[in-house]
């Protein structure tokens, strides 16, 4: 056993308790990790799964893992959507400290203990400055912020737009560490994350991915999210949950939603031929319908409402 370890732990007195939130669609086949690595996280007030409309519902196996882990399923949702599914979770957490914890990650409970709470505001594990999306945040920080900006659909920059409220927001200086020593996230292919026909299909979903996120990227700049935008869930009678409220940029005004979609239809189109001539049609492309858009190309680029 290592002293110096013990001997840190022993001082880190910390009496906070931590909710950790993981949401998953589908994507069981991470989960017994992720749950079981939080089994020794001290204070562990609870680990909440969000089962967002997976076709098939978490295995009482896999809840076993972790005594204090519990799951509140979503029904009603057509598609992926990291903003909508955690701002769900973070509802319902009870602790102290939230730690965002995505299913495809692990977390490194003896050095995560080390950390002292009591001097703590938010620590982002990013890993070599590549994503913001795994991270431990005081829960009154997470409801000064309202969560995550749910105009925010699709692959990217929900994190990023995230980080850069909290620490907009923060009472102390934030200070960027390297988070390879807190958490350690499983390699897979991107498109996993994608609502797309073209998972399967690495040009084309790679295109969708950068058409998000430099759509996502102009959405978090002309608009900030914050606790004017209300959220709402109810329990249906067989104990899932639906989301009430609805945000798309299809509602927002009329400059940003044309643009966002212009630049969504121009990222796609350049990424997919490989080629930057479509950049001058970007004027056109804002008036393009997302329908006709979808009948071409088989996929959205803006979310279904629920029913």
């Amino acid at each position: 056993m290592n002293i110096n370890y013990l001997v840190k732990y022993k001082q880190m007195n910390n009496k906070k308790t931590i909710s950790v939130v993981t949401c998953s669609k589908d994507r069981e086949f991470y989960l017994d990790m992720n749950i079981y690595s939080t089994v020794n996280i001290k204070n562990l007030n609870e680990h909440i799964i969000v089962d967002w409309s997976s076709h098939k519902e978490i295995s009482s196996k896999t809840l076993s893992l972790n005594s204090k882990a519990k799951v509140y399923r979503v029904t009603g949702e057509n598609d992926w959507w990291l903003a909508r599914a955690y701002n769900f979770g973070f509802h319902f957490a009870q602790g102290d400290f939230i730690l965002k914890l995505d299913a495809d990650t692990t977390v490194n409970h003896k050095e995560f203990n080390l950390l002292n709470l009591d001097n703590l505001e938010y620590k982002n594990f990013t890993v070599d400055n590549n994503g913001y999306g795994n991270f431990l945040i005081k829960k009154d920080l997470m409801e000064k912020v309202n969560g995550f900006n749910e105009y925010i659909f699709g692959w990217g920059y929900d994190d990023r737009d995230f980080h850069d409220r909290v620490i907009s927001n923060m009472n102390s200086e934030y200070i960027e560490t390297q988070g390879s020593d807190f958490i350690k996230v499983t390699n897979h292919n991107d498109s996993l994350r994608l609502n797309s026909v073209y998972k399967n299909n690495k040009i084309k979903s790679e295109a969708q991915k950068i058409a998000f996120h430099k759509k996502n990227r102009f959405i978090s700049n002309n608009l900030t999210w914050d606790t004017s935008y209300q959220k709402e869930y109810k329990i249906s009678k067989d104990g899932s949950y639906k989301v009430s409220h609805f945000y798309s940029v299809k509602d927002l005004d009329y400059s940003i939603k044309s643009m966002s979609n212009g630049i969504f239809i121009t990222s796609f189109l350049n990424e997919y031929y490989s080629k930057n001539i479509f950049n001058k049609l970007i004027i056109i492309f804002k008036f393009v319908p997302e329908v006709l858009f979808k009948v071409i190309f088989g996929f959205r680029f803006n979310p279904k409402i629920t029913k």
